[in-house]
């Protein structure tokens, strides 16, 4: 990889973990594919431990952790094989050590194999015993290195291929910035409302499985994972759960006894939808006071007409 390759790779990797946003989480998991690349060609042979950019070595369980949280959006069966090659290699375990290792001691670990390859067995009658615990890790034996160096281009492979189940246009705009000063769907608590579209799905799970319960869990599946989402499309939420009122409410009409339940959740996750993206919230208004009887104590509001509330001149009788 080239010095400005690298200068690049850096700079997106830094981008990703400050949560800073980019182009798309599509050329996010692009990256860390070209990560995983670069970290497999940075373990060169026997004679070296690894040679890479220190920032992008301590990074290591760092990236793994965005990459999990990433592949909760993606087909399940690609979620199992990063986990199963991140385990079988221990490759967080190996960069855990790798990063922790000092300068002098991967000196160290590479003079004594040099020695090793050319003086053999004996070496270790004559050399002093002087170096550290995690020099003497078998993780970082040269059999497990080159076990890490298949895994890491095997990961490669994967998050290129997870990337193209990724949305390309995963911050796009909305439409609702225009109407930020009045209406703002950041400001929506998802744990909530995720809370509310769990009990719509149980109270559906516990009707009789037929073709359009499946599609109401299935699209609500869709809006959990969205809302799940550190930028979440709220207009495909919006939408989503708007076509769900509307299916709930024509299943109502049908069977009442089923599916009432099911028709006041979705209406309260509308209405927290609502209520919690208003910027100017109880707004007070100026309503007239209604005229208290004599011994009255409170004062009662509420809108009249005003030929209610203003008197008629003798001339109008």
């Amino acid at each position: 990889m080239s010095e400005e390759e690298l200068n690049k790779l850096k700079e997106k990797i830094g981008y990703m973990l400050d949560g800073k946003d980019y182009h798309s989480n599509k050329e996010y998991m692009l990256s860390v594919s070209q990560y995983y690349r670069y970290m497999s060609e940075s373990i060169a042979s026997d004679d070296i431990l690894i040679d890479c950019d220190k920032d992008l070595l301590v990074n290591f369980e760092a990236i793994y952790l965005w990459l999990q949280e990433q592949l909760a959006y993606v087909p399940s069966h690609l979620k199992d094989q990063v986990e199963e090659i991140f385990k079988t290699a221990k490759l967080c375990e190996l960069f855990a050590i790798l990063s922790s290792l000092s300068d002098k001691e991967i000196w160290s670990i590479n003079r004594r194999r040099r020695l090793n390859s050319s003086v053999g067995i004996f070496t270790s009658l004559f050399s002093r015993r002087s170096h550290s615990d995690l020099e003497e890790s078998q993780l970082v034996s040269g059999s497990h290195l080159v076990e890490a160096k298949v895994a890491l281009t095997r990961l490669c492979q994967v998050t290129k291929f997870a990337s193209s189940k990724v949305e390309n246009d995963f911050y796009s705009d909305d439409g609702f910035e225009s109407y930020s000063n009045r209406y703002n769907p950041e400001m929506i608590n998802k744990i909530k409302v995720v809370a509310l579209v769990n009990l719509l799905k149980s109270q559906l799970s516990e009707v009789d499985q037929n073709d359009d319960v499946r599609l109401l869990l299935e699209k609500l599946d869709e809006v959990e994972k969205e809302l799940g989402k550190r930028r979440p499309h709220w207009g495909l939420i919006f939408s989503t759960l708007f076509v769900i009122f509307g299916f709930t409410a024509d299943l109502k009409t049908l069977d009442p006894t089923i599916y009432s339940k099911a028709h006041k959740t979705i209406e309260a996750i509308l209405f927290n939808l609502h209520e919690e993206g208003q910027v100017e919230k109880n707004t007070v208004y100026n309503l007239p006071q209604l005229p208290t009887e004599k011994d009255g104590t409170e004062d009662k509001y509420a809108i009249f007409r005003k030929d209610e509330i203003e008197p008629v001149s003798d001339d109008e009788q």
